[in-house]
């Protein structure tokens, strides 16, 4: 008997067809894989960052652990660091702050945060939760989460000793220590090796003064070329209260517009980095240096504090805190004004 048309080519095209489902089916977890971002890179990539120990352990209770928070970004680039509370540290708690090394690297700079934690008992622990705000040259801001760091703290106790055991091995008595006989020779090369560093020292300081009193004099000579950093400064004020933002209620745009002028006045006036320093930094560069007085540090201090919640935090201030903050960077800049002849 014969057999239908349709009969003889379904089976084919049903076989083609599955087929074709089952291997688009599995094309899908594949093509998945890559819309997972980077753990600790932000998803414009502008910042990146990261925890690091500092030495490998063991470590054990009360030791002190060096982490490091390693934070890179693209230049133009302003971040706040993350805030550490006793829920982000997991039972750890800070000890010290060494400080922070920046570094510039290719299209951007590099920053390491080094921190000195402890912890009070044994156990697995665990740094988690910690985000870095930042903002770029455009002021799009955005946010960066780190990747948990965990750290396991060992007891120097024996192990599986029961209280009584525990009790008997902390009474053991201490054998006394063993005294070395005195060497003498060793006198003879630290005085040696201090003789020497002392003529090195004479002649480093030496040569140091008088570069510095050459350099001094070259850059007094194109400094007078230079237009005041005062009167660049008020005149930028003179700017700023024109364009009226406290009353169109930009206060975000005024702070920001403020605070750059208030740091390109102390890098003009005072030759230092400001305008590519944290404010974190930027305050303890002026905090080590005699340009302002304690008055000046603490009022400079609260007005870029201030800026910051505005500009990062997005805190909504009042007309009157934006024209006092302009009046602080008015009286700062007065005070502090170099004195120029002939002047207006």
């Amino acid at each position: 008997m014969d057999v239908p048309l349709y009969n003889k080519t379904k089976k084919p095209f049903a076989r083609c067809f599955w087929s074709a489902l089952i291997l688009l089916s599995l094309s899908f977890p594949a093509a998945g894989a890559f819309a997972v971002e980077q753990d600790g890179l932000s998803p414009d990539g502008l910042v990146q960052a990261r925890l690091e120990l500092k030495e490998e352990g063991p470590f054990y209770v009360g030791d002190s652990i060096g982490v490091n928070l390693i934070i890179e970004g693209v230049s133009g680039t302003e971040y706040l660091p993350p805030q550490f509370g006793t829920e982000e540290l997991g039972g750890l708690e800070i000890a010290a702050q060494d400080g922070v090394k920046q570094e510039e690297v290719k299209g951007g700079w590099k920053h390491t945060l080094a921190y000195r934690l402890k912890g009070w008992q044994a156990g697995d622990f665990q740094i988690s939760g910690l985000t870095i705000n930042y903002q770029d040259r455009n002021g799009i801001q955005g946010a960066v989460a780190l990747k948990e760091l965990p750290i396991k703290i060992t007891s120097l106790l024996p192990a599986n000793l029961n209280e009584e055991e525990l009790l008997a091995e902390g009474l053991k008595s201490l054998k006394k220590p063993v005294s070395l006989p005195p060497r003498y020779q060793y006198l003879w090369v630290l005085f040696g090796g201090l003789v020497i560093l002392g003529i090195v020292y004479g002649l480093l300081k030496y040569l140091k003064k008088n570069y510095r009193s050459k350099a001094s004099t070259e850059m007094e000579q194109d400094l007078v070329k230079l237009e005041p950093a005062h009167r660049i400064a008020l005149r930028r004020l003179e700017v700023l209260k024109e364009e009226q933002l406290l009353e169109a209620g930009e206060y975000k745009l005024f702070y920001d517009r403020l605070s750059e002028i208030a740091r390109e006045y102390m890098e003009n006036r005072f030759r230092i980095r400001a305008l590519e320093m944290t404010t974190e930094e930027f305050l303890i560069s002026i905090g080590n240096q005699d340009y302002l007085n304690q008055a000046q540090k603490k009022a400079l201090a609260e007005f870029l504090q201030y800026s910051d919640l505005v500009k990062f935090a997005k805190h909504q201030p009042i007309k009157e805190d934006g024209a006092r903050g302009l009046a602080i960077i008015y009286g700062l800049i007065e005070e502090t004004k170099e004195e120029v002849e002939n002047e207006i």
